[in-house]
């Protein structure tokens, strides 16, 4: 398997697929770690989200400049997304408030409640990691 950027394809870097039972082996790692991660407690999980955004924007150029090869995208357009990334966080923070615990409100004479129970992660996570797979593979690897 090889990445080639799009501009003068220029091979960014090369690797084997996975096998079957490698794919299993990190299938049951994820399995195990969502447990983990389902059982961690939300200031402790609010916390490395906090730290990761701090880690990606300390490193904003090295992530837009893996992302600018690999997708053949300008350098200013990269930084923005690597920008959106660190955004997300908050985002998803603020999301987590308004969307979780209970609220009651009168409506017409009536008492409205509305209870929220995550069942498992912050979903955000999964879709910060996501959004830039090979640099933020990058960056876990290095930190």
């Amino acid at each position: 398997m090889t990445s080639q950027n799009p501009f003068d394809s220029q091979c960014i870097w090369q690797g084997e697929e996975a096998s079957r039972s490698q794919v299993e082996l990190a299938v049951n790692a994820a399995r195990e770690a969502f447990l983990r991660w389902r059982n961690t407690d939300f200031s402790e999980r609010q916390a490395l989200m906090e730290r990761f955004a701090n880690i990606v924007k300390a490193n904003t150029d090295e992530l837009a400049r893996t992302i600018a090869e690999e997708t053949g995208k300008p350098f200013w357009e990269t930084k923005t997304e690597v920008g959106a990334m660190v955004g997300k966080v908050a985002i998803s923070l603020r999301a987590y408030h308004e969307r979780t615990g209970s609220r009651e409100k009168d409506v017409n004479g009536t008492q409205a409640v509305l209870r929220h129970r995550p069942l498992a992660l912050w979903r955000c996570s999964a879709l910060i990691i996501s959004l830039v797979t090979y640099p933020m593979a990058t960056l876990y690897l290095r930190f």
